[in-house]
């Protein structure tokens, strides 16, 4: 609860005055309870990108007569666009132990591979952190990767001085990813020539 305030007053007297006008007392009752203590979990670590769900529950070691709201933080390959939550931040209810929250895959056509996610606690109200509690999740993607072929180019037989070629390159399906293509030459002459 945190320390709590009470207010006393004189609201009407019989057979007497109140003197210098309106008195007031403040009384402060101090909490003798230690915060509660939220630790994170995390299940399942592996989801799939095509309907995938983690459940993220934070847990306290007792409960407490007030809401405890666990903020957290993201961090990691996936971004947002890459899955939704079912709520901003985790509410353990007064009374209650643990809160949940469900964390969806969104489904892409894009190939990015298999990304990585951090969750960690940020922040907490009306509680504080065991440690620093993170879980790690991963995101499979289901989408496969793009396949290369060469597709214009312009060979013809090249002047020893000075001749060039034109060699180009298309995947089948865009990527979310940068795509490297490594060349191999052969043949009579040498990379001299």
């Amino acid at each position: 609860e945190g320390d709590e305030t009470v207010f006393v007053e004189i609201l009407s007297l019989t057979n007497a005055i109140e003197e210098g006008g309106v008195q007031e007392e403040t009384l402060t009752i101090i909490e003798d309870e230690t915060a509660p203590v939220v630790s994170l979990g995390l299940s399942p670590a592996n989801i799939n990108e095509n309907g995938g769900q983690a459940i993220l529950t934070a847990s306290m070691n007792n409960s407490v007569p007030v809401d405890v709201e666990v903020q957290l933080a993201f961090l990691g390959q996936a971004s947002p666009l890459d899955y939704s939550l079912s709520a901003p931040s985790i509410i353990i209810p007064a009374g209650s132990n643990s809160g949940s929250i469900n964390l969806n895959a969104s489904n892409d056509n894009l190939y990015e591979g298999d990304e990585s996610l951090t969750i960690e606690i940020d922040n907490i109200i009306n509680g504080t952190e065991n440690g620093v509690q993170q879980g790690s999740l991963t995101i499979i993607d289901d989408d496969t990767q793009p396949s290369v072929s060469i597709t214009g180019q312009t060979f013809t037989d090249l002047s020893e001085n000075a001749g060039t070629s034109d060699i180009s390159f298309s995947l089948n399906t865009v990527s979310g990813l940068n795509t490297i293509i490594y060349l191999g030459f052969g043949g009579s002459s040498s990379p001299t020539d």
